[in-house]
C-alpha cells in the first residue's frame, strides 16, 4: 500500500512538469511576418521580415559549440481550382551558426554560397536573416503572363545537421523542433 502512495506522488509531479514545459517554450519559435517582391533587373527578388527566437536548448548547444542550420525553403506556386497547386521553382538557402571560443564571435556563413561573416553576439548574426533584403527568387522569364503565382516561405531548423544525438532531440523535445508556418503571398509576373 505505501508503494503506491509515493508514485502517486511522483506521477502528480510529472504531470505538473508536463504542463509548465510549453510556457518554458512559448518565447521561441520561427515566424514569417511578412513577404514583398520586386522586380529588378528582370528578376523578381524577396524582402522579407521572420522572427527566430531560439529556445533556451539551442541557445546553449550553440555556446557550447554545436553549429546550427536554419534552411529557408522558398517555393513559386501557381494555384489551380480542382488540383493541389502546382510547383513552379523551389530553392532552399541555408544558413550555419556557430560560436568560436577563442575569437568570442558568431559566425552566420551562407550554406549555399559559403560567404562568411562574424557577429560579437548571437542577435547580431540573427539579424541579417530576420531581415531578408533583396534575394533572388525567380527569373522574369520563368514566369508567363496571364498566370496567377504565389510565393511561399518558411523558416526552420534543420535537424539533419545536427550531429545524431541531438537529432534524436529534434524528435522527442519541443524545443529543438523549431519551424514556421509556411506564409503565402501573391506574386505576379
Amino acid at each position: 500500500m505505501h508503494a503506491a502512495a509515493p508514485l502517486g506522488r511522483l506521477g502528480w509531479i510529472l504531470v505538473l512538469g508536463l504542463l509548465a514545459v510549453p510556457a518554458a517554450f512559448a518565447d521561441s519559435g520561427f515566424a514569417v511576418d511578412s513577404v514583398e517582391t520586386h522586380l529588378a533587373e528582370g528578376v523578381y527578388r524577396l524582402d522579407a521580415s521572420v522572427r527566430i527566437d531560439l529556445s533556451r536548448s539551442v541557445r546553449r548547444a550553440l555556446d557550447n559549440g554545436v553549429p546550427i542550420t536554419l534552411e529557408f525553403r522558398i517555393r513559386v506556386l501557381r494555384p489551380r481550382d480542382y488540383l493541389w497547386d502546382e510547383e513552379v521553382a523551389s530553392l532552399s538557402q541555408r544558413f550555419r551558426i556557430e560560436y568560436h571560443a577563442l575569437s568570442k564571435r558568431f559566425v552566420l556563413t551562407n550554406v549555399n554560397t559559403g560567404a562568411g561573416q562574424a557577429f560579437r553576439t548571437l542577435e547580431a548574426a540573427l539579424e541579417p536573416l530576420q531581415r531578408l533584403q533583396d534575394f533572388p527568387l525567380i527569373d522574369a522569364t520563368l514566369l508567363p503572363p496571364g498566370a496567377r503565382y504565389v510565393g511561399e516561405l518558411s523558416v526552420l531548423l534543420d535537424s539533419e545537421s545536427l550531429p545524431v544525438p541531438l537529432r534524436l532531440q529534434t524528435w522527442v523535445n519541443d524545443a529543438w523542433r523549431l519551424s514556421s508556418d509556411p506564409y503565402r503571398w501573391p506574386l505576379a509576373p
